[in-house]
């Protein structure tokens, strides 16, 4: 992956204006298509950022700017730093209320998490606007009950947007964007330079349909402004794309050794490097 994407790099080197004018365009969308075959979703419906957390901004400040006082977040304390100053501050500049739901830990599994947010659901006078959850927690590596909460916030709220940081969801666990978006999660932001091993950085921004989409917009405005959610995300200036063009190389190398057969390898490694920590220190997981 890393040659390839250095490849990339010479290449557009050499002839920086046909590689950006001729070349650059079809490749991103060759790219595309990959990996919406990767996440089983559509390519239309995939945007190539840099990482997870220039998605996350690019759908918390569109959807902040739709926001008023009558409308509320809601998530939960154990999400990404970053995340939580990205609500933080997009909420503080119009007084919209947020939620910060506490998880107790250790906790019986990650499934009671579906409890306590039913629970505070149950409890709402008026369901939450807009939901952000993760796939796999950062800091504490809970795999969360995805779907199932999708499901149960669009059952009190239908319009509620679900918003979901996947950073650490592609290949550490299955990512399939048809059952996500059957279940009511509206965007997904994910990394492709962790457990997938792409070359840095590049990440992907899934939105579920077309209202979804018309709702966001790219912090960088380029020449693809106004033409349709894949236009105004596919180019934004003259930088390095070689790690997205790199993706495929990435994909090629895990589809050879078998997606489970890759994903089972690494899980393998995370247990046993768990086992020798708590051994080491004298200390036990956050699931009792």
């Amino acid at each position: 992956v890393m040659a390839h994407a250095e490849q990339g790099r010479a290449k557009q080197e050499q002839q920086p204006l046909q590689f950006f004018d001729r070349i650059l365009l079809p490749e991103l969308v060759r790219v595309m298509h990959r990996m919406g075959h990767f996440m089983s979703a559509s390519p239309c419906d995939i945007a190539l950022v840099p990482n997870a957390t220039t998605a996350l901004n690019i759908i918390l400040q569109s959807l902040g700017r739709t926001l008023t006082k009558h409308d509320s977040v809601l998530y939960l304390d154990i999400a990404y730093g970053s995340v939580k100053k990205m609500i933080t501050h997009i909420t503080g500049r119009s007084g919209i209320p947020v939620t910060v739901l506490q998880v107790p830990l250790p906790i019986a599994s990650p499934a009671a998490i579906l409890d306590m947010v039913h629970e505070h659901l149950r409890q709402c006078a008026k369901p939450p606007s807009v939901v952000v959850l993760d796939h796999i927690t950062s800091n504490t590596a809970l795999r969360l009950p995805l779907a199932q909460l999708a499901e149960l916030i669009k059952t009190h709220g239908p319009s509620t947007r679900v918003v979901v940081d996947g950073a650490h969801g592609l290949l550490q666990t299955e990512v399939d964007m048809a059952e996500l978006r059957a279940a009511g999660v509206s965007y997904y932001a994910a990394n492709c330079h962790k457990w997938m091993c792409s070359a840095k950085s590049v990440g992907v921004l899934w939105a579920a349909g077309d209202e979804e989409k018309e709702c966001i917009e790219p912090v960088v405005i380029s020449h693809g402004h106004g033409s349709g959610f894949t236009s105004e995300f596919v180019w934004d200036g003259c930088r390095d794309y070689a790690p997205a063009l790199s993706l495929c190389t990435a994909i090629d190398f895990i589809q050879a050794h078998g997606v489970e057969q890759t994903r089972r390898y690494c899980h393998e490694l995370l247990c046993e490097a768990a086992t020798l920590l708590h051994a080491a220190w004298g200390t036990g997981g956050i699931v009792a």
